[in-house]
């Protein structure tokens, strides 16, 4: 995540192979609650390139009814450092314990 921008776009086909406008990356579909941190806030991004490369995404109660949970996400270096300590200690992989 170089460039750092987020765009509220729908998460069809035509959005995923639009190129980013700064950096000409492939967009990611980060979720449909993903609450971006502030540009200049790098460690903030980080956390947010670690849980998107681990293939998770930020969903929480869906506008449909169907009734899915909220997921935890770790949002600051300290949360994910705790999640992957307890990973860790649970012998599961980040993805499979935010997953759960």
């Amino acid at each position: 995540m170089s460039c750092r921008v987020s765009f509220k776009q729908h998460p069809g086909r035509a959005a995923k192979d639009r190129p980013c406008p700064h950096c000409a990356r492939p967009l990611v579909c980060a979720g449909h609650d993903f609450a971006p941190p502030r540009k200049h806030d790098v460690r903030g991004w980080s956390v947010v390139a670690e849980v998107l490369g681990e293939g998770l995404r930020y969903e929480g109660l869906s506008a449909c009814g169907c009734g899915k949970e909220p997921k935890p996400r770790p949002r600051t270096r300290p949360e994910l450092r705790r999640y992957r300590a307890l990973a860790a200690r649970s012998g599961l992989s980040l993805s499979a314990l935010l997953h759960q």
